[in-house]
């Protein structure tokens, strides 16, 4: 045993070595020592943001440049870097890279907890290192990278809660859960997905209900001091004004253009008309935005509903050849132009004829991306004939809810949320595909044992 363990660990660096290496890649073509890159490269949409609030953070000490449309822990995450070292983006990079490698580390011991197998643990593991999603967001300064690495510890606890019945690792679970918010709000609205799972039946009713409560809690009070501080400042208990911006910027504003063939600022313009003018607060321009959005959503419920899902499929089976190509600058045929105003056939006619153009980028990492997926339905599959049904469950309605909140604009950049747990599945897929026949009796003692999950 001692001796497979050393085996299993040596068989982890290599795959720690290796996705180090991968991101590593990205990070020298970027050369974001190089003042040019940083201007062109780095220092663009999001990540000016972030960078600014860093900056006012270790000028000021305080958060005041905050408005309430960014939460802070990512800010602070770069903040900190800046003062211990000095403000230099290619080290804050690098600090993503380790904390993006380390969240492979996470998902072998989260799907060693679960499958209670080292192959799968690895497997799961070398498949998220070589994830060039998340390879190359690693090398951006934007908020994903962290957010993955604390949501996946927060699952990982989640996990071991479910299994041992822990209050501790609950608080745990809860508490990173709560962080994770603080770095990217869309998750705020998961625990009411994920208790559900916390009323195990193994438990009596009265502690899966204080289970639960106590899940919720803690989630709450990681967010409370923000939300507090957002209402002294701006009068609204909320964590963030971005619900009702991402609304209409990317949801109504969008199926407007697209149903009309007119610009996103021409439909905008439109749908807000002088509703904003003299409105300095966020959260009010959030509220006025969220509910002209609805408005015009209600009337195109149809229209809104099929460019959703048409975005959802796009972001689940769309490639990150656009973003690779706009971190290095790299001409692409396809210029500016918007995927949800092509029909399927129009899409899959252009991927063939610019192939070779985009130096097939696209069809080989469709094709990487389908053998994962294509395992991760495999290890699904497995997970009910095997009785490790409770993990299955949550990992589907937890992928389900960041596919629905995603919304219209469908980025690709958003799949890398979810991308431990399909790595997970689809590392548990390989192995059931490696393992050896086995004996109708060991088939029966395999289930047996799983039963818990």
């Amino acid at each position: 045993m001692k001796k497979n363990n050393i085996i299993y660990n040596k068989h982890l660096l290599y795959i720690i070595i290796l996705a180090f290496l991968v991101r590593i890649i990205f990070f020298f073509a970027l050369q974001p020592w190089k003042g040019s890159a940083v201007t062109q490269s780095v220092l663009v949409s999001d990540a000016t943001q972030y960078y600014r609030l860093a900056i006012d953070l270790l000028t000021n000490k305080s958060f005041q440049s905050f408005d309430g449309f960014r939460t802070p822990v990512y800010p602070i995450f770069l903040a900190i870097i800046f003062y211990i070292f000095g403000i230099k983006i290619w080290l804050t990079l690098l600090f993503q890279i380790i904390i993006d490698v380390a969240t492979g580390i996470v998902i072998y011991f989260t799907s060693k907890e679960i499958f209670q197998s080292h192959r799968a643990g690895l497997i799961a593991s070398f498949l998220y290192s070589i994830n060039i999603l998340a390879s190359i967001l690693a090398t951006q300064l934007m908020a994903e990278t962290i957010f993955v690495c604390i949501f996946s510890l927060s699952i990982f606890f989640l996990i071991k809660a479910i299994k041992y019945g822990n209050l501790s690792f609950v608080i745990i679970s809860a508490a990173l859960l709560g962080l994770a918010t603080l770095i990217r709000p869309v998750s705020q609205y998961l625990p009411i997905f994920i208790i559900p799972f916390l009323f195990f039946p193994y438990y009596r009713l009265f502690e899966s209900i204080g289970r639960c409560i106590l899940y919720l809690f803690i989630f709450l009070l990681i967010l409370f001091p923000w939300q507090i501080r957002n209402y002294i400042n701006f009068g609204y208990y909320s964590i963030t004004s971005i619900e009702g911006y991402n609304l209409m910027e990317y949801n109504a504003a969008k199926v407007k253009s697209i149903l009309e063939n007119k610009s996103m600022e021409a439909s905008k313009e439109e749908l807000l008309g002088k509703a904003l003018d003299g409105t300095e607060n966020m959260f009010l321009k959030s509220e006025i935005q969220k509910k002209v959005a609805m408005n015009y959503i209600k009337k195109h419920p149809f229209e809104y509903l099929f460019y959703h899902l048409k975005g959802s499929v796009n972001m689940i089976l769309g490639t990150p050849k656009n973003i690779i190509f706009s971190q290095y600058h790299i001409p692409s045929p396809m210029g500016n132009g918007w995927v949800l105003s092509e029909t399927m056939t129009g899409r899959f006619t252009r991927i063939l004829r610019n192939a070779e153009k985009e130096y097939f980028l696209t069809p080989i990492l469709f094709f990487i991306q389908t053998v994962v997926f294509f395992c991760f339905f495999l290890g699904i599959m497995h997970m009910y004939k095997n009785k490790i049904k409770l993990f299955g469950s949550m990992t589907l309605v937890i992928i389900s809810y960041f596919i629905i909140t995603a919304g219209i604009v469908g980025y690709v950049r958003y799949r890398v949320v979810f991308a431990p747990l399909y790595c997970i599945v689809s590392g548990y897929g390989v192995s059931m595909i490696l393992q050896k026949p086995k004996t109708k009796q060991e088939c029966k003692e395999k289930k047996y044992e799983n039963t818990f999950f």
